[in-house]
C-alpha cells in the first residue's frame, strides 16, 4: 500500500482511462475523488473503489469551469484535509460528424476542444498548486496523447490541445 493515505482527485474519473487510473490509485492505498462531469459514472466508479474496502468520493464537475474546480478542490480539502494528487485525464476529441481537415473546421469546435483538453488542465491545475506549495508536496500528472507529439488529420484541434498539455506540464514541473 505504497500510497496509504494519501488523497488523489482523478479527473474523468467516471469511465476510460479515468476511472482504470482511479481504480489502481485504491488498490495503491489512496483515497480518491472520483471527479467527472457525468454524476451517474462518478458515483459508479466510487462505490466500485468502496466496495474494495477503499475510500472515494463521487463529484460532479465541469472541468471547463474554474470556479466548479475550485470547488471540487474544497470538497476534497473539506473531506480529507489535503490533496496530494491530481491526475488530470477529463478529455476528449470532437465527434466522427463533427471532426474535418483543418481548413474545412470551425471555431468553435476548436473552442470546444482546446477548452476541454488543455484549459481543464490549467483549471484542475490552478485549483490544487497552492495547497500543495503551501505543503511543499503534491503530484500533478496530466495524460495527454501521441497525438500531441505526432499529429494527427481530422484532429488538429485534438492533436494541439494534447500538444498544449505537454508543453504546459514541461513548464509547470520546471517552476
Amino acid at each position: 500500500m505504497k500510497l496509504k493515505e494519501k488523497v488523489a482527485i482523478v479527473t474523468g474519473g467516471g469511465r476510460g482511462i479515468g476511472r482504470a487510473i482511479a481504480l489502481r490509485l485504491a488498490a495503491d492505498g489512496a483515497n480518491i475523488i472520483v471527479a467527472d462531469i457525468d454524476p451517474e459514472a462518478a458515483e459508479k466508479v466510487a462505490q466500485e473503489i468502496k466496495s474494495s474496502d477503499h475510500t472515494a468520493i463521487p463529484i460532479k464537475v465541469d472541468v471547463t469551469r474554474s470556479q466548479e474546480t475550485n470547488q471540487m478542490a474544497a470538497q476534497a480539502l473539506q473531506k480529507f484535509g489535503k490533496i496530494d494528487i491530481l491526475v488530470n485525464v477529463a478529455g476528449g476529441s470532437a465527434g466522427e460528424g463533427r471532426r474535418s481537415l483543418f481548413h474545412l473546421s470551425n471555431e468553435e469546435v476548436w473552442d470546444e476542444i482546446i477548452t476541454l483538453n488543455l484549459k481543464s488542465v490549467l483549471n484542475c491545475s490552478r485549483a490544487v498548486i497552492n495547497h500543495m506549495m503551501e505543503r511543499c508536496t503534491g503530484r500533478i500528472i496530466s495524460i495527454s496523447s501521441l497525438a500531441g507529439v505526432s499529429g494527427l488529420a481530422k484532429m488538429v484541434d485534438y492533436s494541439a490541445a494534447k500538444a498544449g498539455v505537454i508543453g504546459f506540464t514541461k513548464g509547470l514541473a520546471k517552476e
